[in-house]
Formats: C-alpha cells, sequence, structure tokens
C-alpha cells in the first residue's frame, strides 16, 4: 500500500520541480555551457575560463583562452535557452 501511495507523491515531486527548474538558466549554467561548447571540438580544450556578469536575460561573458588571450561575448537567455553575438575579433 505505501509503495502505491510513494510512487504519485514521488512523480509529483519531481514533475514540478521539471516545471519549475527547466526554463531557468543562470549564470554559472551559460558559462558552463559556453565552456563546453569551446572546448567540445576536434580542437581540444581552447577556453581555460568563462566569467558572466550581468542580469539574468542579457549577461556579458568574458572567455579566456588556454593562451591567455580574451573574448567577449552578449549572452541572450530566453525560455531555457541561450543566443551568443559575437564581438568582433581586433586584427
Amino acid at each position: 500500500m505505501l509503495k502505491l501511495l510513494a510512487a504519485p507523491t514521488l512523480a509529483a515531486g519531481l514533475a514540478g520541480w521539471f516545471a519549475f527548474g527547466a526554463h531557468h538558466l543562470g549564470r554559472a549554467d551559460v558559462a558552463a555551457s559556453l565552456k563546453s561548447q569551446m572546448n567540445g571540438s576536434s580542437a581540444g580544450v581552447v577556453t581555460r575560463s568563462v566569467r558572466c556578469s550581468g542580469k539574468a536575460a542579457a549577461l556579458s561573458c568574458v572567455l579566456t583562452s588556454t593562451r591567455g588571450t580574451t573574448q567577449t561575448v552578449r549572452v541572450h537567455v530566453r525560455d531555457g535557452e541561450w543566443r551568443a553575438d559575437w564581438q568582433p575579433l581586433r586584427g
């Protein structure tokens, strides 16, 4: 009997967690996602760190390469997804 009551309660708890947490990306989530994307190619590890600041919907992130150069990117977060607007490289 207890197993029958526990299953719906557990399912409702997990459904509530996914419903409220699925559409929120914080600064740390975006930074981790950017770093993973940058280091996930055949080039190997190219990004040492990513630091993001700003509001939850519009972040400014600075990527530092393994050689110490930096690149700034503007990240827009909406509905659990992010889009990056890269600033042009100087050179």
